[in-house]
Order: C-alpha cells, then sequence, then structure tokens
C-alpha cells in the first residue's frame, strides 16, 4: 500500500523488522514499537534495537511467545505503552 502513514496514524502498537526505515518512520509517527528479534538481526540494524530500548520507544521480542504476551500486556497497559511514544 502507499497509504503507510495513514495506517500508522491510526496503530497503538508498531510490529515491524528493525530496519532503519521502519524504525524512524514510527519514530517520526510516535508510535510505540515492538523489533522482531526472532532470528538473526543484521549487524547493521543492531543498532536500531539498542536505540529503541535506551530511549524508550519499544522493546525487542525474541519468540513468538514473546511476541504474544509483549502485545497482551501492552494493550491492557497503556500507561506504560505511553511511555513508549
Amino acid at each position: 500500500t502507499n497509504r503507510i502513514a495513514d495506517l500508522m496514524a491510526t496503530a497503538d502498537l508498531l510490529i515491524t523488522k528493525s530496519g532503519t526505515v521502519s524504525v524512524l518512520e514510527a519514530i517520526h509517527m510516535q508510535i510505540p514499537m515492538l523489533l522482531d528479534a526472532t532470528s538473526t538481526v543484521l549487524t547493521w540494524e543492531q543498532f536500531n534495537h539498542q536505540f529503541v530500548q535506551k530511549h524508550q520507544l519499544g522493546q525487542s521480542f525474541y519468540t513468538e511467545e514473546e511476541l504474544k504476551n509483549k502485545v497482551e500486556f501492552l494493550l491492557h497497559n497503556k500507561e506504560l505503552l505511553a511511555t513508549y511514544k
């Protein structure tokens, strides 16, 4: 789709790969992120995981079960979710 900005504007949480463009779009749109680390993270994308966590913009997930748990927890804890913007 060419309407990514519209979709992001309505999102409470973005589950995404850790590519720099995706991360920067989420930061610009102020959307909390869960970054996919279920497989080997590319060397040049590892910084994005560290940056997102250090600046409280979101978290990484390493398994599908962890993703499920984090999504449920964050969507039921709006105060915590709001700190990731």
